[in-house]
């Protein structure tokens, strides 16, 4: 990527008004998480909540590094900018990653319940901000971090006389992994599709809302990747590849807002939450669990009834946690 993109002046407003978008969305979940007792409690919203704060990360740094190319910042800055940036980045892959194994872990009987979830949270976490860390902290040892050509993020500069060490940390550190999780996310997706396929028509949940935020998520996989590998190969940018990269990226954070925190039941919840009926719309055990019924909290955006393994989704077990 270079400046002279940067200077078409609708896409850098089309730009920053889908980074506002974004980070509004994503502050919009996590609040929603914190303050709605029934969201709060349930483990599929807590991924989504996970999901939120990676695409929020990501979205700072895009509209920070719109604002504030890399020229424009000091040696130092910019090393602990790139660190953020690297960070931020496998995070929002991560996070989308682990959404479609849990699903796929549902769909497929690994997972029978939302107490799955619950009790393998703490693996989850793990993996979706500690694998980020790992391929963080490698390219320290390195010195890699620096100016890149208009963001902060590994600097070829530095391994000028050393070419070969920047290709393994760039294709280690980055490619590589972005790769085999978006092949191993593709191949889950392609498995629940077949195994919703198979099921009776009306007990199929809503194929393509399940689909729209994964489906997207992979265009954008796919976009990184192809121009990733032009820019080093290339020294100009090809126009409509980079602005959709641009796009798509910096608007994660809206689309997984559009497609699970504008859920009508969702929206249900926080309404009640609001007027203070949230002790009436969920059944509290003594333990503290949930009662929840098809009918009270899905986080897609249809009601329509969901396949018997799909319970990630659409929660329906008693839960005492």
């Amino acid at each position: 990527m270079n400046a002279q993109e940067y200077e078409d002046e609708d896409v850098y407003l089309f730009g920053l008004i889908v980074s506002i978008l974004s980070l509004l969305g994503c502050l919009f979940m996590m609040l929603s998480y914190w303050f709605v007792y029934e969201l709060r409690r349930l483990p599929a919203y807590k991924l989504i909540f996970n999901l939120a704060l990676a695409d929020f990360l990501l979205t700072l740094n895009g509209l920070f590094t719109i604002q504030f190319p890399s020229p424009t910042l000091n040696d130092n800055f910019c090393y602990i900018w790139g660190i953020y940036r690297q960070y931020a980045m496998i995070a929002s892959f991560c996070w989308p990653f682990l959404f479609g194994h849990v699903l796929f872990a549902f769909y497929h009987g690994r997972f029978r319940s939302s107490r799955d979830i619950h009790n393998r949270f703490y693996l989850i976490t793990l993996f979706g901000w500690g694998l980020p860390i790992l391929f963080t902290i490698i390219p320290i040892f390195f010195d890699a971090y620096g100016d890149a050509h208009f963001y902060c993020w590994l600097d070829e500069e530095k391994f000028l006389r050393d070419p070969d060490v920047w290709v393994y940390l760039v294709f280690g550190c980055f490619y590589i992994p972005i790769f085999l999780l978006g092949l191993i996310v593709s191949f889950y997706y392609f498995k629940i599709i077949v195994s919703v396929c198979r099921t009776r028509k009306e007990e199929r949940p809503p194929l393509l809302e399940l689909l729209f935020y994964p489906g997207l998520f992979l265009i954008r996989v796919a976009l990184t990747a192809v121009d990733r590998f032009w820019d080093l190969n290339n020294t100009r940018d090809i126009y409509w590849m980079f602005t959709s990269h641009l796009i798509l990226g910096q608007a994660q954070g809206f689309l997984n807002f559009v497609a699970y925190g504008m859920s009508e039941r969702v929206r249900n919840a926080i309404k009640k939450s609001w007027q203070g009926e949230s002790g009436t719309s969920s059944t509290r055990t003594n333990s503290g669990g949930l009662n929840i019924s098809l009918q009270e909290i899905t986080i897609l955006p249809s009601g329509r009834t969901p396949s018997t393994n799909s319970s990630f989704i659409f929660p329906s077990q008693r839960h005492s946690y």
